[in-house]
């Protein structure tokens, strides 16, 4: 590929890797730290929002199931 910089920020789901935001660059470089910092900042935002997500359609399904065994009952 002719890389000579990467960075990759990491996506968790549970505590455990979800999957990866990959950067690649021609030339190396050194990023600041700040932007390091950043990076790293939105990888835990998409993280918490991919958590927050699935705990919703988690829910949302449970209620599907609930109105459906509610209406079996009646």
């Amino acid at each position: 590929m002719g890389t000579m910089a990467s960075m990759s920020i990491s996506i968790l789901r549970n505590g455990e890797l979800w999957g990866l935001i990959s950067c690649h660059n021609r030339d190396a470089r050194d990023l600041p730290v700040e932007v390091r910092t950043a990076c790293d900042f939105l990888g835990q935002v998409l993280s918490l929002q991919l958590a927050a997500r699935a705990h919703t359609e988690d829910f949302d399904h449970r209620l599907r199931l609930r109105v459906s065994q509610q209406q079996l009952i009646a």
